[in-house]
């Protein structure tokens, strides 16, 4: 597939839906960067170590959360 048949494609696209095909380009150009950034294909371990608090025990809610779904 050539530069001109996507080009083509994008154009015939409506209006509405060239916000939407810019995030999907987006979302490929991040994954690439990433994607040659970790050459070695294996996934980071620890990225968000220390950025949320798991509770010891995640059934307390639980009741609460059937609440919010309208289970009782």
């Amino acid at each position: 597939m050539s530069y001109a048949s996507v080009i083509n494609k994008i154009k015939m696209l409506p209006d509405d839906s060239l916000n939407e095909a810019e995030n999907y380009i987006e979302f490929l150009l991040y994954k690439l960067k990433n994607n040659s950034e970790n050459k070695s294909g294996k996934v980071k371990l620890g990225i968000a170590k220390g950025q949320f608090h798991i509770p010891d025990n995640i059934d307390i809610v639980n009741d609460e959360v059937a609440k919010l779904f309208g289970v009782e």
